[in-house]
């Protein structure tokens, strides 16, 4: 995985008669062992803590947070969440590291330099091309079955996917072109409209295809949001211990650390108009995201509402 991880990509070839059933059956399969073998490194990491070797541990969630990379970058949707959660996992590991070693400004620079240097394309994550083709393959064998069916001469597939083959095809292909990519903020801020893309879809027809990736789409969209605010996070919490160890004391705001090269940009909250919250509070400090309530609570977390909606924010450090 070490080695894999540094490589610019790679690929499985697929059987264009399995598409599209056993490619996602094989590709669920493949991505099991994914997630396993990131679990594997996050243990990896904990014994490294336990024998005192904090940079081998470090290193380890590296090669975690590298492998959920290489994930989001591919072309299927799920394949992008798992990708998310492994990159996520890794920097929870990181978070954990600082709860329970001592570590002095050095190596949390180095940590942070590190942090600072895996770039997670955007244009990757938004590239739906295989999602697409995936999605065309299926209305594809399911207008060939409904045809060869006898139930294709009552019911053709048109009424069945309430319009025709082409009409369904250029739906999803245009949908996938230009699908939401807000800010869950910025899609909260303004009037929701009754769809999505109102005018991706043909007036006489509601395609049922169109309806169900819309919401799974804003799904991946506001986890990759969240994901990319869980990093951002976890470079500025290497960046405020390592202003502690060097003032004596935890700065006075975000603004402080990229003020003084601490950071090289302020960390943003997907769930509010800036910045992530940060306090100082007695000899430790909190940082959070407002989340999917859009309100301050002051850093509190919701022990009834663990997903968001009903209250609470999201913190990221103290680490419980």
């Amino acid at each position: 995985m070490r080695k894999g991880i540094e490589l610019e990509y790679c690929w499985k070839d697929l059987k264009e008669e399995d598409i599209p059933g056993k490619n996602i059956e094989e590709a669920m399969h493949q991505l099991g062992k994914i997630r396993a073998l990131a679990k594997l490194g996050g243990w990896r990491a904990m014994f490294d803590v336990a024998d005192k070797k904090i940079e081998k541990a470090f290193e380890e969630c590296i090669v975690v947070i590298k492998l959920g990379r290489h994930f989001i970058s591919q072309k299927l949707m799920i394949e992008k969440l798992v990708g998310i959660a492994v990159c996520c996992y890794g920097c929870e590991e990181i978070k954990d590291i600082l709860k329970s070693a001592e570590l002095d400004s050095a190596s949390l620079e180095k940590m942070q330099k590190e942090m600072g240097n895996i770039h997670i394309d955007e244009s990757a994550m938004y590239d739906m091309e295989g999602e697409a083709l995936y999605s065309l393959a299926v209305m594809r064998q399911m207008f060939r079955k409904i045809g060869d069916n006898p139930i294709g001469w009552i019911i053709p597939g048109e009424i069945i996917f309430a319009g025709s083959l082409d009409e369904t095809e250029s739906g999803i292909l245009e949908y996938y072109n230009h699908f939401d990519k807000r800010t869950p903020y910025q899609k909260h801020s303004v009037e929701k409209e009754k769809d999505t893309n109102p005018n991706l879809l043909p007036n006489r027809f509601i395609n049922w295809q169109l309806k169900i990736i819309g919401p799974a789409f804003e799904r991946i969209v506001e986890q990759f949001y969240l994901s990319k605010a869980i990093y951002k996070a976890t470079v500025t919490v290497l960046a405020i211990k390592r202003w502690k160890l060097e003032m004596g004391m935890y700065p006075e705001s975000l603004q402080a650390l990229l003020d003084d090269g601490y950071l090289k940009e302020l960390p943003m909250d997907p769930y509010s108009d800036g910045i992530l919250n940060y306090q100082k509070r007695g000899d430790d400090f909190i940082l959070y995201s407002l989340w999917r309530d859009f309100d301050d609570d002051g850093g509190v977390i919701d022990p009834q509402n663990k997903m968001g909606e009903g209250g609470g924010d999201y913190v990221f450090w103290p680490v419980k």
